[in-house]
Order: structure tokens, then C-alpha cells, then sequence
């Protein structure tokens, strides 16, 4: 470079401001020119916490590094607000440019089922069971689509059910169900919601004869008044 030159670098508007969840891989890019040759290899990424913005004019808190060259792929570790610097530096002077990042904390989703026989109801093998849940997240928004339902009988996990906000099962044994509706966020944080029913065997009806009463008596050719119940 030529004595007083001063290096050129710049990023995308896109990534001038940006909004993360703890845990999330953000990618920053930037260029750097000197004297028209690609510097962009040489650039500093630098890392400011929100308290350089409460500092005295002229007082500046020292950067963490948090990596170099043309590309950045940062997970943040803490929420909170910062600046992250890409510094580019020749013989005779330097020039930055800097990306607002805001780190907010992930949600977890919430679902509730909406639709299931009375938590402790009895059915019966057999019976068609309707089932039902919600579920959002303040980050995704509806995750509907992506609820999964497993159950366990008798404490033995059996595994998936079937997915989707509105399902039909239909119990082929007896035994204490307990029925989970389970969703995950984009970020992979699970949320469960559960009921239990207990499934009886079939049983089959009772017939009741009630009349004739066992054991009478009658004289041949009298009408005979036949009772009988079923349940």
C-alpha cells in the first residue's frame, strides 16, 4: 500500500443487524480491499458486549476475537446485545465495520391436548378413541404439523402413534394407557403433554331371563310370557 492509504471493507445490509437464538450458528461475511488487492483473509472479527454502548466517549471496552478471514460462523453463548467488528488493518492504517446482534433466549413450545377421553376414563377394547393437541412456539409460531404421539401400556413403551394434530387410535388390549403428545421447536426444545386411560377387556352382553321364572310349571297349551334383558 501507498503511505496514507486506507483499506477499504464492507458487509451486506443483511447482515448489518440481526436477531439470534442462544445456541444458533449465526455466518457473517465481509470484504476488504487495499489498494484494489483482496485483503478480505486478513480480516479481525471482534466481539463487544451491550456495556460499550453505556461507556464514556473515547473509552472503549477491549474485544473478545472471536475469529478472521472473509467468513464468520459464530454460536453465541449468552444472551444479551452486541456488536460484532470486522477489523482490517494495512502498514499505515485500518477501517471496520460493524453488525448489531441481538441474542434472545429460546422458548420452549407449548402444547396441550385438546381432545381425549377424561384423564383416568375407562374404555374398552376396541372403542375408537379421538385425540387432539395444539401446539405453538413464540419463536416458530404454529407447530401443529409437527406434533408425535406415543404411548406406553402398563408401563411398556410401545412407541410412536401416529402425528398430526387430530388422531384416531382404536386400543386392540387392555391395560393402563398413558398417551404422550410430544413437539419439538426449531431449536430441538421438546414440550409433553400426557393423559392416562385405562382400557378394560370386552366384555360380552348378559342375557337375563326374567320370565318364566326357573322351574315353573304349565299345563299344555297355555300361553307362555316370555321375558327377557340384555345388557
Amino acid at each position: 500500500p501507498n503511505e496514507g492509504d486506507i483499506p477499504k471493507i464492507s458487509m451486506s445490509m443483511m447482515d448489518m443487524m440481526r436477531v439470534v437464538v442462544l445456541g444458533e450458528v449465526i455466518h457473517l461475511a465481509a470484504n476488504a480491499l487495499d489498494n484494489n488487492q483482496d485483503i478480505s483473509d486478513s480480516i479481525r472479527w471482534e466481539l463487544y458486549s451491550e456495556s460499550m454502548f453505556e461507556q464514556e466517549p473515547g473509552v472503549e471496552e477491549s474485544p473478545t476475537i472471536i475469529g478472521s478471514g472473509a467468513v464468520l460462523a459464530y454460536t453465541p453463548t449468552l444472551p444479551g446485545n452486541y456488536l460484532v467488528r470486522a477489523v482490517v488493518e494495512n502498514s499505515y492504517d485500518s477501517a471496520n465495520v460493524s453488525s448489531e446482534l441481538f441474542v434472545i433466549e429460546n422458548h420452549e413450545p407449548t402444547i396441550t391436548i385438546t381432545e381425549y377421553p377424561a384423564d383416568g376414563a375407562t374404555i374398552r377394547v376396541g372403542d375408537t378413541v379421538n385425540l387432539g393437541a395444539t401446539a405453538v412456539d413464540l419463536e416458530d409460531g404454529d407447530l401443529n404439523a409437527n406434533i408425535e404421539w406415543f404411548y406406553s401400556i402398563d408401563g411398556v413403551e410401545h412407541g410412536l402413534l401416529d402425528t398430526g394434530a387430530s388422531i384416531t387410535g382404536v386400543p386392540e388390549i387392555a391395560g393402563v394407557y398413558e398417551i404422550t403428545a410430544a413437539v419439538k421447536d426449531s431449536h430441538l426444545s421438546l414440550s409433553l403433554a400426557k393423559v392416562v386411560v385405562n382400557v378394560i377387556a370386552k366384555q360380552p352382553p348378559v342375557l337375563v331371563l326374567s320370565k318364566p321364572v326357573n322351574a315353573s310349571i304349565f299345563v299344555l297349551g297355555a300361553n307362555v310370557v316370555l321375558h327377557t334383558s340384555a345388557t
